[in-house]
């Protein structure tokens, strides 16, 4: 199965937002693309700079009292938003695999 098809498992529609959510593997300085034409009927109807991305990261640390909990990322994964491809870029800025819960909302214009 497919990112995106893993991703539109997890659709909720309310109060003209859309939210998506999944679990991702991301390699060492590498980078995963969401493109968001996939994930809601018309792109034009969201404010593609509005969309808000929450990251966690698993704790693999053995010892750290987080080991096992999925922790806030801004030290570890970016996110950008990509106007040019309407897409969201989330870059692993560590040189080891991380597990990533990952939680998008987009909000109608």
């Amino acid at each position: 199965m497919s990112g995106i098809d893993e991703f539109l498992q997890v659709v909720k529609t309310f109060l003209g937002r859309r939210a998506y959510s999944q679990k991702l593997t991301i390699a060492a300085n590498t980078t995963f693309t969401l493109d968001l034409t996939t994930l809601v009927t018309t792109l034009t109807d969201f404010d593609i700079l509005a969309t808000t991305t929450d990251v966690k990261v698993l704790d693999t640390q053995s010892g750290s009292p987080t080991n096992g909990l999925y922790i806030n990322s801004e030290l570890f994964v970016s996110v950008g938003i990509n106007e040019s491809t309407n897409s969201l870029v989330i870059r692993n800025h560590t040189d080891s695999t991380v597990d990533c819960y990952v939680r998008v909302t987009m909000y109608r214009r």
